[in-house]
């Protein structure tokens, strides 16, 4: 996770500091959509992580029965 949050933001400054392929408002709107993309997946991903863990605890005690 650590690597993909790297990616991104190394993404994001590069893109802004870029000059004369787009408007500088344009950019920040794109980069900061890219920036709420990437934290969503991230948060989606750390919910199902914990959905995971949380499901394989009690389907132990389920099947002991």
């Amino acid at each position: 996770m650590l690597l993909a949050i790297v990616i991104v933001v190394g993404s994001v400054v590069h893109a802004i500091l870029i000059e004369g392929t787009m408007e500088t408002v344009s950019k920040v709107a794109l980069c900061a959509l890219v920036l709420a993309a990437a934290i969503k997946v991230m948060v989606d991903l750390r919910v199902w992580r914990k959905q995971g863990t949380l499901r394989d605890r009690t389907d132990v005690g389920a099947g002991s029965t």
